[in-house]
């Protein structure tokens, strides 16, 4: 048992760095040999959430970060992982109420 949170830590230190890249459940539990449910397991135990919302928070919360330094939303869009546009979009506008365009706006 002691094991499974340092594990989770090498876990979510890979997603951290590699936030960007495919960070699929498949990837993870080739990278760390483990399950899916195993995988699923400890995030849901330690976490409260799948490695998939993990990720996606992760991403939201750097492209907010870098909107707010005055990166332009398209640059924003790739380098946060994300590969198709107007999924970002919705999915920031989702999460925060307002679109990346009309949030950096509101930081001039």
């Amino acid at each position: 048992p002691a094991a499974l949170p340092e594990l989770l830590g090498r876990i979510t230190g890979y997603i951290n760095a590699r936030f960007a890249e495919d960070c699929s459940e498949k990837t993870l539990c080739d990278k760390f040999f483990i399950s899916r449910s195993t995988l699923l397991r400890l995030f849901a135990k330690y976490l409260g959430v799948t490695p998939s919302k993990y990720l996606l928070s992760l991403r939201l919360s750097e492209a907010k970060s870098r909107l707010e330094k005055g990166e332009s939303v398209q640059s924003v869009c790739y380098a946060c992982g994300f590969s198709d546009y107007s999924h970002f979009i919705a999915t920031f506008k989702k999460r925060f109420g307002i679109t990346p365009y009309r949030y950096a706006r509101s930081l001039q």
